[in-house]
């Protein structure tokens, strides 16, 4: 489970006992505890900037904490155990934060140490909330000596949500504080920890906004996405991870080609095939994903997936060699590289002065018409009974025009959003027959069954993709006709 916890700055131990409290809502356990940390960072603090934090504490751990969101004044935030020594952060929780500090060394840059009265909600013997009364001293080679007092309120299982915002709310009654969402290592850093991170998350932006503006939010906002997802592609544990990381590096060459009129020779020409390199590397390994679950869900209406144990086994070998060759890749310096390109051209976009200084919303047309007559000439192009191939041309012309209009839908108007949501359905038409067709193909070309209710099972699939190929064939000049119609009335 996700860490959820609300935390008070108060002026001093002002908790009473928890049967003042806490009365009526449970039994509760307490204790005191000391508690030292040891918090390590880059020199220009870029774990802290970006609301990560790396310690080791006295339990004997090394504990990595990523954000996830703040809401309703509770931050929520991603917690990571590993095993090491006290001396240095393993190599383990060095890969994991590369997307932040990319490779920059880490140093320790402070002590904390937190005397704590801990209480915890108890529910058939197991903990449900917690409530820390923490009085919290820091020494750091890079900021004064700190010591303040806060109060933290962590819920550590679901099922006692109802308890976390009755124990919040009669906590925050009793200190007569609001919450707040830094955590200890940015109050023991003072204002350094505060600037803005190397890639922050994306702000809003409204429709006066100037075209250079636009782009620079454009692809911070995938930057962010790109390196926020990093650390989970690494743990593996989250195919979504991969999609998100995908999508973020097809949308920032999109969008590199898309403003290129506004952007100067100064571009890096590194960029764009470095991101067509990761991003080649995360579609090996969604690609495979993608034709797992397709295989599983047509083996079990086959008759079980246990009759293609064989074939799924020859999947999930490829998925792991492809997952290897890709985190190899993440720990070159080529992507390291990479990720410096991703903070240079979301802090120091290379725009063309007089270009970039022009209303986004007068100029929104053309650079979204320009997508659209690409998408419509190779509509044009296709004979009666086009290829496979040529419908994937027509789903990646489709695909482009959606990321162009999602990228000027913010200054263009309401109606773009119906044709972003019209190309969107072409796509995704166009990219399911894609899929069918390479199942079939990998099933003709690949699939090697060991035994004859295997093979039977196998060919059985491969017709079902088939036909389903074939049935999304009758579909995808309608959604064209929605596309078409919806440009019409912009």
């Amino acid at each position: 489970m996700d860490e959820r916890e609300v935390k008070l700055l108060v002026d001093g131990p002002s908790l009473p006992e928890a049967a003042a409290l806490f009365a009526g809502i449970g039994e509760w356990s307490e204790e005191s505890i000391a508690l030292e940390a040891t918090y390590f960072d880059t020199a220009d603090l870029r774990l802290t900037r970006a609301g990560v934090s790396l310690r080791w504490r006295s339990d004997g751990a090394w504990t990595v904490k990523t954000p996830v969101d703040n809401v309703g004044g509770a931050l929520v935030r991603h917690e990571h155990e590993f095993e090491g020594a006290a001396e240095s952060p393993p190599a383990s929780v060095r890969e994991l934060v590369v997307g932040w500090t990319r490779g920059t060394r880490l140093d320790e840059v402070a002590r904390i140490s937190t005397r704590r009265r801990r209480w915890q909600l108890l529910v058939h013997d197991e903990p449900f909330v917690e409530v820390d009364d923490d009085h919290v001293m820091t020494t750091s080679p890079i900021a004064p000596t700190a010591e303040f007092y806060e109060v933290e309120i962590e819920l550590l299982s679901p099922d006692g949500r109802n308890e976390f915002d009755d124990v919040v709310e009669r906590v925050r009654r009793r200190v007569g504080r609001t919450a707040s969402p830094l955590p200890k290592i940015a109050r023991a850093l003072g204002p350094i920890a505060l600037r803005a991170s190397d890639v922050p998350p994306p702000g809003r932006i409204t429709r006066r906004v100037s075209i250079g503006e636009l782009f620079q939010w454009r692809v911070g906002t995938s930057a962010y996405r790109f390196v926020t997802n990093d650390h989970l592609v690494r743990l593996g544990n989250e195919q979504e991870a991969i999609h998100q990381a995908r999508v973020a590096t097809r949308r920032i060459r999109a969008d590199l080609q898309l403003f290129a009129p506004i952007l100067s020779r100064r571009a890096s020409h590194d960029l764009p095939a470095d991101l067509q390199w990761i991003g080649g590397l995360l579609g090996g390994v969604r690609d495979t994903d993608v034709m797992l679950a397709r295989l599983r869900d047509h083996a079990i209406g086959a008759g079980g997936p246990e009759r293609v144990d064989s074939l799924l086994a020859q999947l999930d070998h490829a998925r792991d060699e492809r997952r290897s060759t890709l985190l190899d890749a993440m720990g070159s310096p080529r992507y390291t590289h990479l990720l410096d390109e991703l903070v240079d051209l979301v802090n120091r976009p290379p725009l063309r002065p007089h270009r970039a200084a022009r209303r986004a919303a007068r100029h929104a047309p053309d650079l979204m018409n320009r997508s659209w007559k690409k998408l419509r000439r190779t509509v044009r192009a296709l004979p009666k009974h086009p290829t496979d191939d040529q419908l994937h041309a027509v789903r990646k012309r489709a695909k482009h025009l959606r990321y162009a209009v999602e990228a000027v839908e913010p200054v263009a108007g309401a109606k773009t959003h119906r044709l972003a949501r019209r190309a969107s359905q072409l796509q995704h038409i166009l990219g399911e027959h894609h899929d069918a067709v390479v199942a079939a193909q990998w099933l003709a070309d690949t699939a090697t069954p060991s035994d004859t209710d295997c093979a039977f099972v196998v060919g059985e699939l491969a017709a079902t993709f088939r036909a389903e190929a074939a049935e999304l064939r009758t579909h995808w000049r309608k959604a064209w006709k929605r596309t078409r119609r919806a440009h019409a009335n912009l």
